[in-house]
């Protein structure tokens, strides 16, 4: 849990940092005014409500009495990009929307979709890659509501494309990642969703899909 939580917070930690930066240069600049403040007071405001909102969710998901709530996809995605908005400033985001409700965990589902979203961000940054992209398709079939996210980067190499969702698996160095945001989204997923999230490659792209069933009590 504890993992977990730090892999999360480090995200948001990183656009504070961010945040900070380029407002000390621009006050040194004198190039800033008031709205400008307030929107950075604003932006540093959104990433600490998300960091407590992440130990309320986990929280909440090892409680047996959690709540839930009639929420809609496109909506909790975009609150979810709104997270990471200084990190994917530079990124290219189409969202291809079914308008769908779901009554089920917010905070939960945001946690995966931010979880994904910074798996392309480091991945882009690691491969340095250019022109970023990110399309998210919310869709339905008979059986299932489904949403694909996927990003530009290059795609996940073969040999370890089937070991992204196991405990404590990552590809960088320990200060960079826990290896715990997948294991933990798709932990989400199976229990609190009766769905799954899997992977797959195409192109020079990475798809995530996450498939939540129709008709299932959550």
């Amino acid at each position: 849990m504890l993992d977990n939580i730090a892999h999360q917070w480090r995200q948001p930690l990183m656009k504070i940092n961010a945040i900070v930066l380029n407002t000390d240069r621009s006050i040194e600049l004198k190039k800033y005014d008031e709205k400008y403040l307030q929107d950075r007071l604003n932006d540093i405001s959104q990433a600490v409500f998300y960091m407590s909102n992440t130990i309320d969710t986990f929280r909440e998901f090892l409680n047996p009495l959690k709540i839930k709530h009639i929420f809609e996809i496109k909506q909790t995605i975009e609150k979810s990009i709104n997270v990471l908005n200084t990190l994917l400033k530079d990124v290219d985001i189409n969202i291809t929307e079914k308008e769908i409700y779901l009554d089920a965990y917010e905070s939960e589902f945001m946690q995966v979709i931010i979880s994904i979203l910074s798996n392309s961000i480091e991945i882009f940054k690691e491969r340095e890659i250019k022109e970023k992209s990110i399309n998210i398709n919310i869709y339905e079939n008979d059986n299932n509501y489904l949403i694909n996210i996927e990003d530009n980067a290059g795609g996940i190499k073969n040999e370890i494309i089937d070991k992204i969702f196991e405990p404590y698996f990552t590809t960088k160095h320990k200060s960079g990642g826990t290896g715990m945001g997948l294991y933990i989204s798709k932990l989400i997923m199976q229990t609190s969703f009766k769905g799954d999230i899997k992977v797959q490659n195409k192109d020079d792209r990475a798809i995530f899909i996450l498939e939540i069933p129709k008709g299932k009590e959550f």
